[in-house]
């Protein structure tokens, strides 16, 4: 696919900070064309959708089964809980994708003067990841899981953040919804859009399962297909398990981020410190060079500061196995 993707920036800021909600730009992606495109994305729906008329569509019930797999398997990976799935949102991230695909274009705020704009659509674009926003005669079809992999991976935002890849780790969310659309027209030109909700649902529930000490990409023995050269490494601590706000307060001001493998070290570069509430953590991007497969490497985090204690991390990763294409 050419994809666009968006993820929700600071959508509610810590609990003594105010609220404020940043988009980050879009940047495209080229893959190759897929002349199977219409037939692969309607093997996703139960019903299609139709710009014509604007119908949402409706995904079958493994295509949402997908997403949420793909979640949860990646989650697994870094020690997390799983999430649900929330049907009640489906209407949301449906119009949400009907909307992005019909315009061809993203935004966590569509305008009312987009093609099939709704109140449901602006609800869902503005509590979910988007991907695609594009109408292009080379559009390649992907699934729910390359859609998951693609926001977890994310080297296709233009200022390099993470921000997609942390919605998704987030010890604090619970529950997701999947949505999608596309269709390609008699003249060969063709459009998709996907929008994974993951807050703002109609009920929250509170995290009951033990939470790791940090969430770290990529962490353990990580399997190659869920990284890419450009993407960036990061790290989030956790420094309260209950209060998900009180995380924002890890004061990263003074952390560093030193690299090894096997007692030589690797070159790493601080990309950015956020704190800007995505995922109800902090986080530190970072880059490292040449990393390679079947090498372990060990990450250590110093100087991170939460009431007024030090805290130092470390861990090791390992990418395994072939990548997939």
């Amino acid at each position: 696919m050419i994809a666009h993707l968006l993820n929700v920036t600071a959508l509610i800021a810590a609990a003594t900070a105010g609220q404020s909600s940043v988009a980050e730009p879009r940047v495209a992606r080229i893959r190759t064309a897929d002349p199977h495109f219409a037939v692969k994305l309607a093997a996703l729906f139960d019903r299609l959708p139709d710009p014509a008329i604007c119908q949402a569509g409706e995904l079958k019930p493994s295509s949402r089964a997908e997403a949420l797999g793909a979640v949860n398997a990646i989650r697994a990976y870094h020690h997390l809980p799983p999430v649900e799935y929330d049907a009640t949102a489906d209407g949301e991230v449906m119009a949400a994708s009907l909307v992005m695909a019909a315009q061809g274009d993203l935004s966590h705020w569509p305008r009312p003067s987009w093609r099939c704009y709704s109140e449901a659509a602006a609800k869902g674009a503005g509590s979910s990841n988007l991907s695609g926003g594009v109408v292009s005669p080379h559009l390649r079809f992907d699934t729910p899981r390359d859609d998951v992999r693609d926001w977890v991976t994310d080297v296709q935002n233009v200022v390099g953040g993470t921000g997609h890849r942390r919605w998704i780790l987030s010890p604090f969310v619970t529950r997701i919804a999947y949505g999608r659309s596309g269709w390609e027209t008699p003249d060969g030109q063709r459009s998709g859009a996907s929008a994974l909700k993951i807050f703002d649902f109609a009920s929250e529930q509170s995290v009951t399962a033990t939470l790791p000490d940090f969430v770290a990409y990529p962490f353990g023995d990580y399997p190659i297909e869920l990284f890419e050269d450009k993407a960036l490494l990061s790290f989030s601590p956790i420094v309260d398990k209950q209060n998900k706000w009180n995380n924002l307060r890890a004061d990263l001001t003074n952390a560093k981020v030193t690299m090894s493998s096997g007692g030589e070290a690797v070159r790493t570069s601080i990309f950015a410190k956020r704190t800007d509430a995505i995922g109800y953590t902090t986080a530190i991007e970072f880059t490292a060079d040449d990393i390679q497969p079947d090498v372990t490497y060990r990450v250590d985090i110093e100087g991170v500061v939460y009431q007024g204690r030090t805290i130092d991390y470390h861990y090791e990763f390992k990418l395994v196995g072939r990548p997939t294409s």
